[in-house]
């Protein structure tokens, strides 16, 4: 059972050092297949921008990465949708909401969720997942608004905005906190129909599918209101709320993503350990046993160079340590979309990733079968 925080919870959290051969490939990577059958790690980067470079990206696979056949974006092996079919948002414009184009009623009360899930099942099936037995990871990209009316805070704020000036409409002679709870029930009631039933659907029509979100449990670690490791208390109350999503999702989806300035290799690890621990916890809450995969983008969010050694072999380590099911390896099209950049993705794959990889299977590669022995003499110990 994992404990949740105490002193000794980001302990031994900085992961071994790295081997000084950086030069063999991993074409044995045959040899590490007991670590891989308990922690798969996915490319999720969309390299096949670089074909037409020369850059094929061949060697992603023989590093031991789950890869979609010929290097497409949604494949065989993982499918990310982004912003699918029409849910209700704010869309592009300036700083305030007046400047913002109103997509399917704007906030989630006042859209149609009929409309959605046609759009959403018709892009599905015909190009999103057009495989019906369809079985690996499929996560679903929704980033412009957040179940919980609170949450939506800094660029998100104008939801609560827009939805004030619905209530203000209707209500013109109610009090700011009768309109704002308002506002709430109405948000968080109609939010909740579009990402349950979504998920609903999804299953329905591609049912062997890992189904969950981007970027859920929040956690909002390490930010000015909660300068922390853990999230704060009222955030997981929130994701307690959210229990239902959990439960409809058939895999959890966390992001790492972390950023390089102001922040030591340690704090990095610290971050990730809290938001794992938040993730892990959630999916607990469950009935039944929810995967976990971890988004790791290979850029640090505010410098957008690449993710350093001791961090990167971190994006994986935590992850395995608190009994994620793997880690998925997140790249921007804007990563990719030059050879220059092609041409450094490719080094960096086969120079950084490559070898880290092979330094995580080298360190988990005992622990597993120690694991396993343990597991059979116990099982031995029983019929004795």
């Amino acid at each position: 059972m994992h404990r949740l925080f105490d002193d000794s919870t980001y302990r031994g959290i900085l992961y071994p050092k790295y081997d000084d051969d950086y030069t063999s490939s991993i074409d044995e990577a045959n040899e590490y297949n007991d670590v891989l059958d308990e922690f798969r790690v996915y490319w999720n980067v969309p390299t096949f921008q670089c074909h037409k470079f020369g850059y094929k990206f061949n060697e992603v696979a023989e590093w031991g990465i789950q890869q979609n056949i010929d290097d497409n974006f949604r494949g065989d092996k993982i499918s990310l949708l982004y912003d699918p079919g029409l849910f209700p948002a704010l869309m592009q414009g300036g700083g305030s909401r007046s400047d913002h184009v109103i997509r399917n009623g704007g906030v989630p009360h006042e859209g149609n969720l009929t409309k959605h899930l046609e759009l959403f099942t018709r892009d599905l099936v015909t190009k999103l997942i057009p495989d019906p037995n369809f079985s690996g990871l499929a996560i679903i990209d929704f980033e412009h608004w957040r179940p919980m009316y609170e949450e939506n805070f800094g660029s998100l704020s104008l939801y609560k905005d827009y939805s004030m000036e619905i209530e203000k409409y209707n209500h013109p002679h109610w009090q700011k906190e009768d309109l704002q709870r308002e506002a709430s029930r109405k948000f968080e009631k109609a939010a909740t129909q579009f990402l349950k039933r979504t998920l609903q659907v999804a299953k329905s029509l591609r049912p062997n599918a890992n189904w969950g979100y981007y970027g859920y449990p929040f956690c909002f670690n390490y930010t000015p209101k909660n300068d922390q490791a853990k999230c704060s208390s009222n955030v997981m109350k929130n994701n307690e709320k959210s229990k239902w999503l959990f439960e409809e999702s058939t895999a959890i989806y966390p992001s790492l993503y972390f950023k390089y300035e102001n922040m030591s290799s340690e704090k990095r690890a610290k971050f990730m350990q809290g938001r794992m621990v938040e993730a892990i916890r959630v999916g607990k809450m469950s009935n039944s046993k929810k995967f976990v995969y971890p988004y790791t983008w290979i850029k640090y969010y505010d410098t957008k160079q690449f993710v350093e050694k001791a961090d990167l072999l971190n994006s994986f380590s935590i992850p395995k340590k608190n009994d994620a099911s793997g880690v998925i390896i997140w790249g921007a099209s804007n990563d990719v979309n030059s050879e220059k950049k092609c041409k450094a993705m490719h080094n960096y794959l086969t120079g950084v990733i490559g070898p880290t990889l092979k330094t995580f299977y080298k360190s988990n590669r005992k622990a597993v079968k120690r694991k396993r022995r343990a597991k059979v003499d116990s099982i031995f110990d029983y019929f004795i």
